[in-house]
């Protein structure tokens, strides 16, 4: 290891393995889970590792092994905050917006096709889905968003295809309507 914490040419992944868990015996991580980890085979990616204090996954799931083993004292208040915080801003939205955009690509895509009704109704019910779970999903969306997202999607695919510079939805609820209409007008998939 040089003194900037990146691996020497000739340090090898065998001395990163034994660091991790050096590391992790140090965190108090099991040893069955330790023993557990990859040997010497080459990890994905290229350049130089980097040294950065806590090996941050480590830390993760330290905090994982405390609360299945039921020491919740001894969790970190910060780090489980973050990680209520990732799941609370993350999962919800991101459900919405994939599924707005999916929508949205499908109401603004010229073909109607049997495919792309489909492609709209899976859409059409993933969005219900999300909305039932969390009602208070709409004050989290960013249509106009969503709906820029789609035209570079859209323009990606044929650049000829004219789209509208501002969203068409003023509401979620406006988009579902209007993804209801158009999938009673897309031809159905032969049986």
């Amino acid at each position: 290891m040089n003194d900037h914490g990146t691996l020497n040419d000739h340090e090898s992944l065998g001395s990163v393995r034994l660091r991790a868990l050096e590391e992790g015996q140090r965190l108090g991580l099991p040893r069955e889970w330790l023993r557990r980890l990859p040997g010497d085979e080459p990890t994905p990616g290229a350049g130089p590792l980097q040294r950065r204090g806590m090996d941050r996954f480590l830390a993760w799931k330290r905090q994982e092994m405390l609360a299945r083993h039921g020491r919740m004292n001894e969790l970190s208040p910060e780090l489980v905050a973050e990680a209520l915080e990732e799941v609370a801003t993350s999962d919800g939205p991101r459900r919405a917006r994939d599924a707005s955009e999916r929508i949205m690509f499908a109401l603004a895509w010229p073909k109607r096709t049997p495919g792309m009704r489909v492609h709209l109704l899976a859409a059409t019910e993933d969005l219900r889905n999300c909305l039932r779970e969390s009602p208070s999903m709409p004050l989290f969306t960013d249509l106009p968003g969503y709906w820029r997202a789609t035209q570079d999607a859209v323009l990606r695919l044929d650049d000829t295809v004219r789209l509208r510079d501002d969203c068409p939805w003023p509401s979620l609820q406006a988009l579902l309507r209007d993804a209801e209409h158009a999938a009673r007008h897309m031809p159905e998939p032969a049986a």
